[in-house]
């Protein structure tokens, strides 16, 4: 009987504790994800400001389970996180700019989003129609 309350209660705070670190680390995940936007928003608008032929290049980690990201009407960085296993949905981490044009190649986004150490090229780019522009690209190698 006293095994069996005994079994009972460290079974409960195992299952306390699993739950407590799977929602930690997605709240961690979520905060490095709204740090590297605010990263890539405040140089793209210092890049921005000082104007082409500006470039800079910054360096992030990416944490794991983010399925996506993409630049909507030319001013707002959004991620798209995808809860880890045994939790509720997905989430976006949603980056605004001050009203400044950046243009990215979707076609760098898989290379973006996966887990692990990033570098990416901010470079201000001519006027294209009377406006300046700043294209989020890889570096070269």
């Amino acid at each position: 009987m006293m095994v069996g309350v005994a079994f009972m209660i460290i079974l409960t705070m195992m299952y306390i504790f699993y739950e407590y670190t799977t929602s930690t680390r997605e709240e961690i995940s979520l905060a490095k994800l709204d740090t590297i936007g605010q990263k890539i928003v405040n140089t793209a608008e210092e890049v921005y400001f000082l104007g082409p032929p500006s470039r800079m290049t910054i360096h992030f980690t990416m944490p794991d389970n983010v399925q996506g990201m993409e630049i909507k009407g030319d001013n707002i960085l959004v991620f798209y996180y995808n809860a880890p296993e045994g939790q509720p949905g997905s989430k976006q981490v949603i980056i605004p700019t001050q009203d400044i044009g950046i243009v990215m190649d979707p076609a760098i986004v898989p290379a973006l989003i996966s887990p692990g150490r990033k570098s990416l090229v901010i470079e201000a780019q001519p006027e294209s129609g009377g406006f300046e522009l700043v294209e989020l690209k890889l570096p070269t190698p």
